[in-house]
């Protein structure tokens, strides 16, 4: 069986909208199971976007005006010396803000997933076990122990929780941070919207990963030892 110049050039037409059609109809099931509405780059000034073209809005504090999302209390921090493993979103993994009591944001009455980003940055936590806490959501006890140096495998290396079937309290997500030593840190908030869902917390395995062979452990400086311990 032969065919013609034009008619190869219809099969490769359809096969080509075919294609863009089963990719736009994953696309639109993806955003109709989950919906930002917060997406925060924690201890950043200034809005990002990252890699894949999603919006990452700059951190801030929740003063007196308690309609507004916010952190209670901590600081921030940002670290340009460092290699920030994640190739889709570094600049999540390049600020935190660490030693805080809360994150508040208000939402609609509905079911919603959090994914909360960490990595292990500060040079001394150079290991396991050398920066543990727990997290809450609305008062509940959501994850344990959060190590960011075990759960990613790795110093400067991402790791993401998600938290699934979170229902507001009151209009609010309370995301609470737990520690003795008060070493809690955290780099970046995602709040979505989604259908009904179980109560679920799971640990979620970056998939963007790089070769370590070429970097070189960072510096530590004399103003990041005495502001974090």
């Amino acid at each position: 069986m032969s065919f013609e110049g034009h008619e190869w050039e219809k099969i490769v037409k359809i096969i080509v909208i075919s294609l863009f059609c089963l990719l736009l109809a994953c696309t639109m099931g993806h955003q109709a199971d989950s919906e930002a509405i917060y997406r925060v780059n924690c201890g950043s000034l200034e809005p990002y976007v990252d890699r894949a073209g999603l919006i990452w809005t700059a951190d801030q504090s929740m003063l007196h005006d308690t309609s507004k999302w916010g952190a209670v209390g901590g600081s921030i921090i940002r670290r340009d010396n460092l290699p920030a493993l994640d190739s889709v979103r570094p600049e999540v993994y390049r600020t935190e803000r660490y030693i805080m009591e809360q994150y508040r944001f208000p939402v609609a009455p509905g079911y919603y997933m959090l994914r909360l980003h960490f990595a292990e940055t500060f040079p001394p936590n150079n290991g396991p076990g050398l920066r543990q806490f727990g997290v809450s959501v609305n008062g509940r006890l959501a994850i344990d122990t959060v190590d960011p140096f075990r759960d990613a495998g790795g110093f400067s290396r991402s790791c993401v929780y998600e938290i699934r079937g979170v229902r507001p309290r009151k209009g609010l997500i309370l995301l609470g941070f737990h520690s003795d030593s008060g070493k809690h840190e955290i780099n970046g908030i995602e709040v979505l919207r989604q259908r009904q869902s179980p109560y679920t917390v799971s640990l979620v395995s970056d998939p963007h990963e790089v070769n370590t062979d070429s970097l070189s452990e960072p510096e530590v400086t004399k103003d990041e030892v005495s502001h974090e311990k």
